[in-house]
């Protein structure tokens, strides 16, 4: 005892008296002050609209920066340690700009800089006679807190707006686009708003020919708040300078396209041809992309008026086909006329792009007795072709090839093997399988822009998978997969992605010890046997939706993905066996077709306080249930919980379902083969992600959730899904006990190291069980200090963040 109080004494005291020893004082004189704190303070009798939003830009502007910490201790604490007469080395300078950080000495010239710039913001808010006043409070160990003191008066708001200009076409398409204005009646007067509102004016009128209408022709506004109080009265002139280009409405003329010309076209062979007007020329044998094609992927025609959006939505498009690296669309203006010539100039890409990626994983198994833990690396080559039938069609072959091994020389060498091969050809053209998009668009009312959208840039597809795993002893199985599908990028952010038809074949076969499994556990008997599962007119849509971050380092990101299988035919088998008096499922070869649906929520959330801090945070759940003649959802298609992604204190599918004790797989024998999945998941993750030097980030974490199975599952006490504990006391059961779902809840903290390349993130998570889904015999959920031990750490091996 007296040892473990000697040990406290240290781990107590030595961090103590090294902050001690951290403070800066000694490295400043006696008239200089560190910036501890800045204080916004508001008048407390008026209603501020907006307050925790002006406060916070406010807060941001503010200059010199509160001084950060680097593990607990101050940063400029290592600036100064580097900085004396003597410190001149390159580990020294690498000290200063990596660790430490300049001292934030406040200055009085800097406040006074900082209240002028607070007044011209909260003006610029329409806070037109607001004032700003400072003071500074001086601390002990030469410190100090600056407050300003935010007086913003009332807010103006418009009366009217009126724009005027001598050129008499342009003030009449000013007045076209006036019910659209972005500064109407009683709106706040804001600059923000205002600048806005030129740019929509500019957009318009770029669109309507005005190639080189800018913000130069836009006169001083005129703000008159003499008629009506707190109201602006605003006038703006647009004139333009004598023969100015921009207020001439340009007609395209001609327009020509260029593919891999250079500084030798004489000496190429070139091929011509003319589409809708537009002149193509190709520098080579033959045409990089089939004419037709290409002319889909340009908006410019001859003949109509020039407009921007044209230009923007021609370099999206020619982008996203992927054959070409550099593209360029030049407007050459013709002196004199109101016409324009269009250059496009393209060159190809390479066709063939190999890849290759690698993945180390890690399984910590050192919690049971003679368990060793495994390793695992994974190894990804891939072909991508960009241009495949010279319609821009990209083929992409992925070959990926996985294995985990015990390093132990007492145990088998090889755990796990992971076979799998996949090609998918995307082709930039819409194709309405079997009418199926029209059909949708005519019962939705006829959502023209939807249809219009689908029609020019959805993508078809076409995957074919084939994969191959084996745990040694226990199972293999060789999986297949055809699937057709369209995909649609919606703009800002925002993808669906649709598979009609599809095909999937799983045949398992178990050894010895897989058999054991087997025949103890029902469930998985039902759910992991040979299955087909089709789809024929819909298998599965997914949606994506990510939002920028805003003006408070806020952003997120939300996915719903459903899936079908087997709806169909089973509306098929149905009938027949209403025609003949029977029930026989349909089967082919003795493969009997699967029934299910499934559908998976993810919401995302990053709030990036600092250029160096993070907070992210993740919840995730899903639902899966069978229907028709299939009992149970395929096993494959089950949900689960844990590794590097996951619940990062347990491995992958080692967790669960509910307060089920998975008795088989914590045994020497079977070296934890861990193979538990549920109908219904429930998964969260909180993360603080901060920059810790150089090149090195840091990561603390919280991860929680589970999976439950939907019906009770007699060789899985406690395995089920339940909204309260049944009132009947069940006895301690060591193979698991039920209970209310929140209460199967696992807790799993951590932390975590990440390296920055640049191309790719290295990643060791280390998270350990805090609580479990099961009680001990004590009735406690949570881990005794006996169980938060180095040995029951488990170690996360990835690429990249976890979400």
């Amino acid at each position: 005892m007296t040892k473990l109080k000697g040990l406290f004494k240290v781990i107590y005291v030595t961090p103590l008296l090294w902050l001690m020893g951290c403070s800066t004082t000694i490295y400043r004189n006696n008239s200089t002050y560190l910036l501890r704190k800045n204080n916004i303070e508001w008048p407390k009798n008026q209603f501020i609209e907006d307050k925790s939003n002006l406060t916070y830009v406010l807060k941001t502007n503010l200059k010199p920066a509160i001084n950060k910490r680097f593990l607990f201790i101050p940063r400029i604490w290592f600036y100064y340690k580097a900085s004396q007469a003597n410190d001149t080395t390159k580990l020294d300078e690498w000290q200063r700009k990596v660790m430490g950080e300049e001292p934030a000495i406040i200055n009085y010239n800097q406040m006074e800089t900082n209240s002028i710039n607070a007044k011209n913001y909260l003006q610029s808010k329409g806070y037109l006679d607001a004032k700003v006043t400072f003071k500074m409070d001086t601390l002990k160990n030469l410190k100090g807190d600056i407050t300003y003191n935010i007086h913003p008066g009332n807010r103006y708001n418009i009366d009217t707006i009126i724009f005027t200009s001598p050129d008499k076409k342009i003030e009449q398409e000013l007045i076209n686009i006036s019910s659209k204005t972005l500064l109407g009646k009683n709106k706040p007067f804001e600059y923000g708003l205002y600048n806005l509102e030129k740019e929509r004016i500019i957009k318009h009128l770029r669109n309507e020919g005005y190639l080189n209408f800018s913000q130069n022709v836009f006169e001083e506004l005129e703000v008159d708040t003499s008629a009506i109080p707190y109201k602006t009265k605003l006038y703006q002139n647009i004139s333009f300078p004598l023969n100015d280009s921009n207020h001439i409405s340009y007609t395209i003329r001609y327009c020509k396209v260029n593919i891999d010309a250079g500084v030798n076209d004489s000496l190429k062979n070139v091929i011509d041809t003319t589409l809708f007007g537009i002149q193509l020329n190709s520098y080579g044998e033959d045409w990089l992309v089939k004419p037709k094609q290409l002319i889909k992927s340009i908006r410019f025609r001859p003949g109509s008026k020039y407009k921007e959006e044209d230009y923007t939505e021609s370099l999206r498009l020619l982008s996203s086909l992927g054959v070409f690296k550099f593209i360029r669309i030049k407007p050459v203006i013709n002196q004199g006329e109101a016409m324009v010539d269009i250059d496009i100039e393209l060159s190809s890409a390479p066709k063939i792009e190999i890849g290759f990626d690698v993945e180390l994983n890690y399984t910590n198994r050192s919690n049971a007795a003679g368990a060793g833990n495994l390793i695992g690396l994974s190894m990804s080559p891939s072909i991508r072709h960009r241009n495949l039938f010279r319609g821009a069609e990209n083929s992409l072959f992925n070959l990926s090839a996985g294995v985990e091994f015990n390093p132990e020389p007492r145990s088998k060498f090889w755990n796990t093997i992971d076979l799998r091969a996949q090609n998918t050809i995307s082709i930039p053209r819409f194709s309405d399988y079997l009418g199926t998009w029209r059909l949708i668009n005519y019962f939705s009312s006829g959502n023209t822009a939807f249809w219009s959208n689908f029609e020019e840039f959805s993508t078809a597809k076409l995957t074919a998978s084939a994969g191959y795993v084996l745990l040694l002893d226990f199972y293999r199985y060789q999986l297949a997969n055809l699937a057709y599908g369209v995909e649609l990028n919606l703009g800002q952010n925002k993808r669906l992605s649709v598979n009609h038809a599809a095909f999937d074949y799983i045949r398992p076969y178990f050894y010895t010890q897989g058999q054991k499994i087997i025949e103890t556990n029902p469930f998985l008997a039902n759910s992991f046997s040979k299955q087909l599962f089709a789809s024929i007119l819909f298998r599965d849509v997914n949606f994506t939706n990510q939002n920028v971050q805003n003006l408070r380092g806020i952003s997120n990101q939300f996915n719903i993905n459903f899936e079908t299988a087997g709806g169909e035919l089973w509306l098929l088998n149905k009938a027949v066996d209403e025609i003949s008096g029977t029930k026989n499922p349909f089967k082919i070869f003795s493969t009997l077709f699967s029934q299910f649906v499934k559908s998976e929520v993810d919401f995302r959330f990053y709030y990036n306080a600092s250029n160096n801090n993070t907070f992210a945070a993740r919840i995730n759940t899903g639902l899966a249930l069978p229907f028709g003649y299939t009992t149970t959802v395929p096993y494959i298609k089950q949900f689960y919980v844990g590794g590097p992604n996951s619940i990062r204190g347990w491995a992958a599918r080692g967790l669960g379902p509910g307060g089920y004790i998975d008795s088989f797989s914590l045994s020497e024998t079977n070296r934890l083969v861990f193979f538990q999945t549920g109908d219904l998941k429930i998964e969260f993750n909180l993360e603080w992600r901060f920059k810790a030097f150089w090149r090195v980030q840091g990561a603390l974490f919280l991860d929680g959730g589970n999976v439950w199975t939907l019906k009770k599952d007699e060789s899985r006490p406690g395995s089920n899904f339940q909204w309260k504990k049944n009132l009947n006391t069940e006895p301690f059961n060591p193979k698991g006990q039920s209970d209310a779902f929140y209460r199967q809840i696992a807790l799993s903290p951590g932390a975590g190291v990440r390296i920055d390349f640049t191309y790719f993130m290295f990643r060791l998570d280390l998270g350990i069980p805090l609580r479990y889904p099961y009680s001990g015999i004590d009735g406690s959920y949570w881990a005794k200090k006996e169980d938060l031990k180095w040995k029951n750490v488990n170690l996360n091996f990835g690429l990249g963040l976890p979400f």
